[in-house]
């Protein structure tokens, strides 16, 4: 992936779900911001989404806290708690 601009990065959890704004530097990334909301119900259960609308919503939550403090990002990664799942890595 090319050092350009922050990075937002999603950890969506079982119970919560955390956002960073990354900006690259010569040897690794400064953490510019970070959020975490919890999930108001049990919307995720053994790392399986249950109600998607609602993980949804604290997605967007978080990406707006974050957008909120003036960091502005457009490329984006994500890591689910899931086994099977996969990371990914794209543009915002």
């Amino acid at each position: 992936m090319e050092k350009e601009g922050p990075l937002f990065a999603l950890d969506v959890g079982t119970r919560k779900i955390a956002g960073l704004v990354l900006s690259p530097r010569d040897k690794g990334y400064y953490i510019q911001a970070a959020e975490v909301v919890e999930h108001e119900q049990r919307t995720m259960l053994d790392g399986q989404i249950h109600d998607i609308p609602q993980v949804a919503e604290a997605i967007i939550e978080v990406k707006e806290k974050l957008e909120k403090n003036k960091k502005t990002f457009k490329r984006g990664c994500s890591s689910c708690c899931w086994s099977g799942s996969k990371n990914q890595t794209g543009y915002c």
